[in-house]
C-alpha cells in the first residue's frame, strides 16, 4: 500500500508525521474509553441491544482511523470523516434515550461535552459546521431532560431561558473551538513555509549543483574552525544580462554550467559555490602560500574566462574576481566576506580582472559601505541636524540670508563624517528628502535671525520628483516663511543632468515665488552657457576662483572673476562669493563689485537648536 508521505513536497514529512501520531493517539485512546464504557455498563447490569449496536459502532470508527494512522494511509480522510461520523453516530443514539426516557441526573453532562472533546481533532471548517448541530441537538434533548428532573426551571419561560442558554453555551464550544484551530493552522502554515525555506537553503543549486548560499556559509564556518587563515574569492560575471538577452537563458545557464565546472575542477578551489544569478564564490586551499594563493588567483582568473562553447559558437566571458584573507583572529570571517565583495566590486568598477582586497585602495569603498548602513539610522534618531551658515550684504555687512546645511553629530566623541562624505550616501540611497524636511524643519522651528531668508542646496533626485516644490512649499507655509524668502541653490553638475527637464522644475519653482541660484560658478566648463538656458535669479561664485584671485593679484583668475561679476551685473543677477575668509577679501569682493559675501569670515555654520531625542520626519 502506497503511504501518504510519498506525495509529500520535501521537508513536510516532519508535520505529516506528527498528525499521524495524533490520528493513532485518538483512535487507540478512543477505543479504551469506549471499551472501558461498556465493561463499566455490563458491571452495573446497563448492558441492552442498543448498547452493543452503539459499542460496535465505536469501535469500527475508532479501529478505523487507529488502523489508517498506523498503515499511513489516507490518514487525514480517515480521521476528520471518521470523528464528523463518530460525532452524529453520537448524537443519533443520545437523542434517541432520551426519546426513550433513558434519563439520570448526570444524563445531561455527556452530551454537552463528550461531542466537544470528539470536535477536537476536526478541521476547523467541520467544527463550525457541526457547532450549530451540537446546539441543536442540545436545544432538542434539554426539554426531554427537565420534564424528567426539573432542574430548578418550574415555569415554561423558565424552562426556554434554560433551554436556549444550554444550546448557545453548548453551540459556541465547538465556534471557540474552531477559532483556536484557525490559529494553530495559520502557526503551521508558517511552520511549513519556514521548514520549505529550511530545506531549499540546504539543498545545492539545482543548475550548477554548486553548494547554495547558506551552505557555502556552513562550509565557510566549517573552514575557518581548521585553519587560521583562509582566502576566499568572489567572483561575478560582466555583461551577463546582455548575453542572455542576445543569445536567451539556454546560452546563459550553458556559460554557468560551465564557470561552475571550471571552479571545481580547479586544483586551488577546495570549495565552490553559487550564492545567486551571475555570482559565484570560492574558498581557495589554505595551505598555500601567499605568493601561490595569487597565482593560483591568476590561474584562476585565466580558465574563467575562456570562451564557452554553446551550439557551435564561442560565448565570450567576462569575469570581475576579488579575494581577500582572514586575519585569523575571531569573528574575522564576516569581515573578510566584505572585503572580498568590496575587492570584486572594485575590480568590475575598472573594467574587469581579479585583484587581491588592499586596504589603501579600498578603504574608501569600505567607508562608503558603513556609511550606507549607520546613515538610515542616525538620519532617524536627530543625529543628522541642521546647520546655518550667514549670507551678508558685500556692502553694509548686514546678514542678508542663510544657507542651510547638515552636521553628523552624535555623543560617541568619535570623528563624525563630514557633508563631502554622507551627503553622496544619501543621494545614492534616495534620502535626500527625508535629509532636507528633517534639517529644514528643525531649522525654520528655532530659526536663531531677524533674517527669514534661507538658502537650499537641491540634488537632482530631489528636483525630478514631481511633489518636490508643493511639498516645500508646504512646509515653509507651515512655519510662516514666505516662499519669496527661500533661494533654491543647484550647482552645474546637477543642472547638466537632464537639463531641459531641470529647467522646467526650477520654472515651476519660480512661479511659486522662490529664487534659483547657480552654486560653485567658474569650477565648470558650462557655466556660461546654463546662464542663458535656466531661469536663475543668482549666481554663487566658487571659492577657488575667489581665492586664486585674492592670492595673486592681477591675474587671470582676477580678470575672470571680475568679468564674471560684470557679466552677473549685465544679465541682472545678484552675486555671492564664497569662502571670504578675511576682512581684507571682504573689501576686495565690494570693490569687484559683488553683491553678497559669504565665508569663515563672515560667519561658520553654526548648529541649530539643542539636538533632540528624536526628530520626527515631515510629512
Amino acid at each position: 500500500m502506497e503511504r501518504d508521505r510519498t506525495d509529500l513536497a520535501p521537508g513536510l514529512s516532519e508535520l505529516h508525521e506528527r498528525f499521524r501520531r495524533i490520528a493513532l493517539r485518538v483512535g487507540l485512546v478512543g477505543l479504551l474509553l469506549v471499551g472501558a464504557a461498556f465493561l463499566v455498563s455490563v458491571v452495573t447490569g446497563g448492558v441492552n441491544t442498543e448498547s452493543y449496536m452503539e459499542a460496535g459502532t465505536y469501535t469500527v470508527i475508532l479501529s478505523a482511523i487507529a488502523l489508517s494512522a498506523h498503515r499511513d494511509y489516507k490518514t487525514r480522510l480517515f480521521l476528520h470523516g471518521g470523528l464528523t461520523v463518530l460525532f452524529l453516530a453520537y448524537w443519533t443514539f443520545t437523542y434517541t434515550e432520551f426519546r426513550v426516557g433513558d434519563i439520570s441526573v448526570d444524563t445531561l453532562l455527556y452530551p454537552i461535552f463528550i461531542p466537544v472533546f470528539i470536535a477536537i481533532g476536526l478541521d476547523y471548517r467541520l467544527q463550525f459546521a457541526l457547532a450549530p448541530v451540537h446546539g441543536v441537538m442540545i436545544w432538542l434533548v434539554t426539554p426531554l431532560y427537565i420534564e424528567v428532573i426539573p432542574f430548578g426551571a418550574e415555569t415554561l419561560l423558565q424552562q426556554q431561558i434554560l433551554t436556549a442558554t444550554m444550546a448557545c453555551f453548548c453551540g459556541l464550544l465547538i465556534v471557540l473551538l474552531a477559532l483556536v484551530q484557525i490559529s494553530r493552522q495559520k502557526t503551521d502554515e508558517r511552520l511549513v513555509a519556514v521548514i520549505i525555506e529550511k530545506n531549499r537553503l540546504a539543498t545545492p543549486d539545482p543548475l550548477t549543483r554548486l553548494l547554495n548560499r547558506r551552505a557555502f556559509l556552513e562550509a565557510l564556518e566549517t573552514s575557518v574552525s581548521q585553519y587560521p587563515a583562509l582566502t576566499l574569492a568572489f567572483i561575478d560575471l560582466n555583461s551577463f544580462k546582455p548575453l542572455n538577452d542576445q543569445f536567451g537563458h539556454a546560452a546563459g545557464d550553458a556559460v554557468l554550467k560551465a564557470i561552475a565546472a571550471r571552479l571545481e575542477q580547479s586544483e586551488a578551489v577546495i570549495s565552490a559555490a553559487r550564492p545567486g544569478g551571475d555570482e559565484f564564490a570560492a574558498i581557495i586551499d589554505p595551505s598555500l602560500s601567499a605568493g601561490e594563493t595569487d597565482k593560483s588567483i591568476a590561474a584562476i582568473y585565466a580558465s574563467l574566462t575562456h570562451d564557452v562553447s554553446w551550439q557551435d559558437r564561442l560565448l565570450h566571458v567576462g569575469v570581475s574576481l576579488g579575494y581577500a584573507t582572514t586575519s585569523g583572529k575571531e569573528g574575522d570571517l564576516q569581515a573578510c566576506l566584505s572585503r572580498a565583495d568590496t575587492a570584486m566590486r572594485r575590480v568590475k568598477a575598472t573594467g574587469g580582472g581579479f585583484g587581491r582586497f588592499t586596504p589603501a585602495i579600498d578603504a574608501e569603498a569600505i567607508s562608503a559601505s558603513r556609511l550606507a548602513i549607520s546613515f538610515p539610522p542616525a538620519l532617524g534618531a536627530g543625529h543628522i541636524r541642521p546647520a546655518l551658515q550667514p549670507v551678508a550684504d558685500a556692502r553694509s555687512k548686514e546678514i542678508v540670508c542663510h544657507e542651510l546645511l547638515a552636521r553628523w553629530t552624535s555623543s560617541t566623541g568619535s570623528r563624525q563624517p563630514t557633508p563631502n562624505e554622507f551627503i553622496p550616501v544619501a543621494e545614492k540611497l534616495g534620502l535626500m528628502n527625508e535629509l532636507l524636511w528633517t534639517t529644514l524643519d528643525v531649522a525654520l522651528q528655532h530659526w536663531p535671525s531677524q533674517s527669514r531668508a534661507v538658502s537650499i542646496n537641491i540634488s537632482p533626485g530631489q528636483l525630478q520628483t514631481n511633489d518636490f516644490v508643493s511639498k516645500l512649499c508646504r512646509v515653509i507655509d507651515g512655519h510662516d516663511f514666505l516662499t519669496s524668502d527661500v533661494t533654491l541653490e543647484i550647482t552645474e553638475s546637477v543642472a547638466l543632468r537632464n537639463l531641459a527637464a531641470n529647467a522646467e522644475a526650477l520654472q515651476e519653482a519660480r512661479r511659486a515665488g522662490m529664487k534659483i541660484a547657480l552654486d560653485d560658478f567658474g569650477t565648470g566648463y558650462s557655466s556660461l552657457s546654463l546662464l542663458s538656458r535656466l531661469p536663475l535669479d543668482m549666481i554663487k561664485i566658487d571659492q577657488s576662483l575667489v581665492h586664486a584671485a585674492s592670492r595673486n593679484g592681477d591675474s587671470t583668475e582676477t580678470a575672470i572673476l571680475r568679468g564674471a561679476l560684470r557679466l552677473a551685473r549685465e544679465l541682472g543677477l545678484v552675486t555671492c562669493v564664497e569662502g571670504v575668509s578675511s576682512e581684507e577679501m571682504a573689501l576686495q569682493m565690494k570693490i569687484f563689485g559683488a553683491d553678497q559675501i559669504q565665508g569663515y569670515w563672515v560667519g561658520r555654520p553654526q548648529l541649530v537648536a539643542p539636538r533632540p531625542d528624536n526628530v520626527k520626519l515631515a510629512s
